[in-house]
Parts: C-alpha cells; sequence; structure tokens
C-alpha cells in the first residue's frame, strides 16, 4: 500500500474517533508517537494525517503544545466522512469469522450469509473478504486487521473469547459490527434476527396440536441473550421459555431447555438427556437451537428410530438441509432467516458507521418459519 493511501486509511480512522465522540470537542489528543504505535505505522504517516485534519480546521498544531481539537470538530468530521463515502476509492470490508468456523460454507447457515454480503457489497461496488480470527493471539490478529486496509468490518459467530479483538478495534476507531450480538459496556450497534418471536411462534403451533412436553437442545451461547439491556435479552431460548410459561406448559416440561457444551460429541447428548429420552416421560416436540444439533440428533442410532412426527415432532433453527435421510421422514420444519436481505442491513449499518453516525439504530430482522409435516399431533 503507498503511502498516500495509507495516510488517507489514518484520516479516516482519525475522523471516525472525532464523529463517534471518542475524542470531545476541544479535547487534547495523544502525541504523534503515541499515535503511531497505536494504529501501527511511522511518524511520518501521522504527521501527514494530523497535519491534513488541522488544514481543514479540525484541529490545531503548535510546535512544543500537545495537538488540541478545534470547537465543532465532531459535526465536520462527519461531513467529511460522508463526502469520503461517495468518493472514488471502493470500500474494503472484512468479514471476521472464528477459525472453528473455516470455512464457513462448511456451515449452511454462515455460508449462505457470507455469500449474501459478499453478493450484496459487489452489487454497491465494495469488496467484501473474509478473515479468520484465531482465539489465541488477538492482539496480533486485530494488530493486522488494522493495518490492512479495511474500511470496516462485520463479526459472524462472535464468542466471548473474542472480546479483545473487539475492544481493540473499538478503541482504535475502527468500525465493528458485531452480528446477532450486544455488548455490554461497548456501545456497537448490531444487526440481530428476532428468534424471540419465532419460537414463540412455534411454541404456540404445538400447543394448538396439543403438545404438552416440549424442549428446545441449545448451545451455549444461549446464554448471551441474557443480558442487563433488556432489548438484547430477547433470543431464541428468552421466547422459547417465554412462551411456555404463557401457556402454562413450562411446568409439564421434563426438560424445557437442553444446554449442550461439547461440540465434538461427548456430551452433547449425555446419559442425561438419554435418560429422559427413554423415560415414559420424554418430550413429544424438540426445536434444535443451531442445525448441527438436529443432525447430530438425526444421525444417532438411538433417536433415528423414533418416527417423525408419529413419535416426536421435530424443528430447527436454521436450513434444515444435508439432514440424514431416513425412509418416511419428512424434511425438518426449520426457522431461516433472509440472508440478502440480512447483508443489505449488516452493509447500511456499517456504511453508517464509517460515515461517523455516533449510534446507528440495531436493526432486527424477522424470521420465516418453513412449515412442514415434521410437525403434527404428539
Amino acid at each position: 500500500m503507498g503511502r498516500p493511501e495509507m495516510v488517507g486509511r489514518i484520516v479516516d480512522r482519525l475522523l471516525q474517533r472525532l464523529a463517534t465522540g471518542t475524542w470531545p470537542d476541544g479535547a487534547t489528543l495523544p502525541s504523534i508517537r503515541h499515535l503511531a504505535r497505536e494504529f501501527g505505522v511511522s511518524f511520518q504517516t501521522i504527521m501527514a494525517a494530523t497535519h491534513r485534519m488541522a488544514e481543514w480546521g479540525l484541529l490545531s498544531i503548535r510546535q512544543r503544545h500537545a495537538m488540541r481539537l478545534s470547537p465543532g470538530a465532531a459535526a465536520r468530521a462527519r461531513e467529511r466522512l460522508a463526502q469520503r463515502m461517495h468518493g472514488d476509492r471502493p470500500r474494503r470490508l472484512a468479514i471476521l469469522i472464528r477459525d472453528f468456523w473455516a470455512p464457513p460454507r462448511h456451515n449452511v447457515f454462515y455460508g449462505s450469509l457470507v455469500a449474501a454480503i459478499q453478493t450484496e457489497a459487489a452489487r454497491q461496488g465494495k469488496a467484501a473478504e473474509v478473515v479468520y480470527l484465531p482465539v489465541r493471539q488477538q492482539a496480533e490478529a486485530a494488530g493486522r486487521l488494522l493495518r490492512s486496509g479495511y474500511d470496516g468490518a462485520v463479526f459472524l459467530a462472535f464468542e466471548a473469547e473474542y472480546m479483545a479483538s473487539v475492544v481493540a478495534c473499538h478503541e482504535n476507531g475502527f468500525p465493528v459490527l458485531i452480528f446477532n450480538r450486544r455488548i455490554s459496556g461497548l456501545e456497537l450497534p448490531s444487526v440481530t434476527f428476532d428468534g424471540y418471536s419465532a419460537s414463540r411462534a412455534l411454541v404456540e403451533r404445538l400447543a394448538e396440536l396439543g403438545h404438552r412436553n416440549l424442549c428446545m437442545v441449545a448451545s451455549h451461547a444461549c446464554h448471551a441473550e441474557v443480558d442487563s439491556d433488556a432489548s438484547a435479552s430477547h433470543g431464541k431460548t428468552v421466547g422459547w421459555v417465554d412462551a411456555l410459561v404463557k401457556h402454562g406448559l413450562f411446568e409439564h416440561c421434563a426438560m424445557p431447555v437442553h444446554v449442550t457444551w461439547d461440540y465434538s460429541g461427548i456430551g452433547l447428548y449425555d446419559g442425561a438427556f438419554r435418560r429422559i429420552m427413554r423415560s415414559p416421560d420424554r418430550p413429544t416436540a424438540i426445536l434444535f437451537y443451531h442445525s448441527p444439533l438436529a443432525r447430530r440428533f438425526l444421525a444417532d442410532p438411538e433417536f433415528a428410530r423414533l418416527a417423525v412426527p408419529a413419535e416426536i415432532s421435530l424443528a430447527t433453527y436454521e436450513p434444515a438441509t444435508d439432514m440424514p435421510h431416513a425412509p418416511g421422514r419428512p424434511p425438518l420444519t426449520s426457522i431461516n432467516i433472509d440472508p440478502h436481505r440480512s447483508a443489505q442491513c449488516i452493509l447500511e449499518t456499517l456504511d453508517k458507521m464509517i460515515a461517523g453516525v455516533p449510534h446507528p439504530p440495531t436493526i432486527r430482522v424477522p424470521l420465516s418459519i418453513q412449515w412442514t409435516d415434521s410437525i403434527g399431533p404428539p
């Protein structure tokens, strides 16, 4: 990357800090050397970027004095960012995904979402590239991301182990959108799907059919749904439990929620789960939090013998493709996002973040239920 382009990237990052209030009007800025270390660029690059901003009247530079922001710098920084959004340089976006899901096409949900983001970005004249983040050495990984020339990023499949990477990006003024997660303490917008309403709709249908003993097979990620921010707590599992309580079913469920902890297979469907499934009081309907959980259930020799829906009704979040096939077993009822609409919302929110909009609203995308004969009376 040539030096003029690097200077432009640093200018964008500094403008975003001003626009979002990281540095309030009149504040004293860190030293040139401090900023050079923080952004991982040369002293000369920071000097060129800050002098350009001084020419625009955003800050004052005097020898042997600290740089200071001018009055109204935040509003003028947002104007500059809006102008630069419509410049000739194409935008580069990173699709961050934990290395556990590499490559994303191995997971139907994330594979379809990545493809939709890249397609929509290309339609808008942007480039969207997948970047895998390792759990270990996050400081180095975040540093590489910040120096790679991306204008912003969306983080898919975020887990708490990656908090250090997100905090590093946020503190450096780098726009990063966390998909379907809200993080307490960080005022980051999100694009989420309305799993709360979808879970409630499924419980209502099962209750109408006469089911009383229901179970959701969830993953440890369901704990991220419960947050001090009420708007962030309306997820799949919360909607499921709220609906069970509303319809007076919770006390009749032998196992309202089974939380799996080990995707390697050990403990996924452990002894406690199997004992309940073998008992006369086993659930008559199961909703799977992720399609891989449904796939593992259907591939298990013990559970594969159950007739669907005569002995058990089954549904899953995410597309029900590539499920183990059994004669006479209908495709599973599935709760799906619209990947193209989600991609549009992600890019729309990222554009606002890159333009320095201080607090873009979180967008909640509705889900659709594809009903099949896997749901029937108990």
